[in-house]
């Protein structure tokens, strides 16, 4: 079937706008937003309160120089508790 004069394709779907950089911080919550964080929540919430025994974080024993603990683990420290440097030379 190939395409007579005349009777080019029409889309009914609008095209899509273009987005500005100034647009970008103009953004501004809309009516129902807070009724779905509220509902996000309460979903957290019941899995936290639920769950909580099935993740095996409340029998975990933690090292007592926690600081030290957290550093090593982003890569801040060594072992040993010596600085690392964060750039590389």
């Amino acid at each position: 079937m190939p395409i007579e004069q005349g009777h080019a394709f029409k889309s009914k779907c609008p095209p899509d706008k273009k987005l500005k950089v100034e647009d970008l911080f103009k953004f501004s919550r809309k009516r129902g937003d807070f009724p779905v964080l509220i509902f996000a929540a309460v979903i957290a919430l019941f899995f936290l309160a639920f769950f909580w025994i099935k993740t095996g974080w409340y029998a975990r024993k933690l090292p007592d120089e926690f600081g030290t603990y957290i550093a090593y683990q982003f890569g801040l420290t060594d072992i040993e508790g010596r600085v690392r440097a964060l750039a590389v030379s």
